[in-house]
């Protein structure tokens, strides 16, 4: 059987079409980007078009960089999850087969897929929310003169739940492990650490996980 190769979806690209044909107009732009060019007193209009290409050449660069330095982690993932379809479904062709694009470029990305491993792996994972309930009291209201307005207003009850509750549960080789994922800047509020504070008094474990990379790391050191 023909091992299917999946590709990896390519990144957006934005086409600034209006500048580029300002650009075609403009001979001393053209000049300054394709030959490298210096003009001794380039204009204001030569240089805001220069800047808008080196800033979108860069963001497209960037991204291209991310793409191809993929994790190997969560090609692996994949992986699991295309073996895991076809055991679910053995006749089904997989062509047929939806695999998710996983990535961890965000913390409900990097959830779903730090569950979809550990569930993959026979091991138990859920996501706990703990965000509350908004309840809606407002109503659209006519008066004589057929005006509508809106009254009353809306209300966020705080949740029932723990207070800063880790956001995956999950059962490792028979060791309760907490996960709470932090992705870029964010840090842990004082309710977070206390929770923290709390499992591993109990003889749980509490991982902090900013990449998936990082989450097999400590999965690893569970073997």
């Amino acid at each position: 059987m023909r091992r299917r190769v999946i590709a990896t979806r390519k990144p957006k690209v934005v086409r600034p079409a209006r500048i580029l044909n300002m650009m075609v107009k403009n001979s001393r732009v053209l000049r300054v980007f394709l030959l490298g060019e210096r003009s001794s007193k380039p204009d204001a209009k030569s240089m805001l078009f220069m800047m808008i290409i080196k800033s979108i050449s860069s963001t497209h660069m960037e991204s291209d960089t991310k793409q191809k330095h993929k994790s190997e982690s969560l090609k692996h993932l994949k992986d699991l999850a295309i073996a895991h379809s076809r055991t679910l479904h053995p006749t089904l062709p997989d062509y047929a087969r939806t695999i998710p694009n996983y990535s961890d470029s965000s913390a409900n990305a990097l959830t779903r897929a730090i569950i979809d491993f550990l569930r993959f792996s026979g091991f138990q994972a859920e996501r706990i929310n703990c965000i509350g309930k908004m309840v809606d009291n407002t109503q659209i209201m006519t008066d004589v003169l057929g005006d509508r307005r809106s009254i009353g207003s809306v209300k966020w009850l705080p949740s029932s739940g723990q207070k800063g509750t880790a956001d995956i549960s999950s059962v490792i080789f028979g060791r309760a492990v907490k996960i709470e994922i932090k992705i870029g800047k964010d840090r842990q509020s004082e309710d977070q650490k206390k929770y923290q504070s709390d499992i591993e008094r109990a003889g749980g474990l509490y991982w902090l996980v900013k990449t998936f990379d990082q989450f097999i790391d400590l999965y690893n050191e569970l073997l």
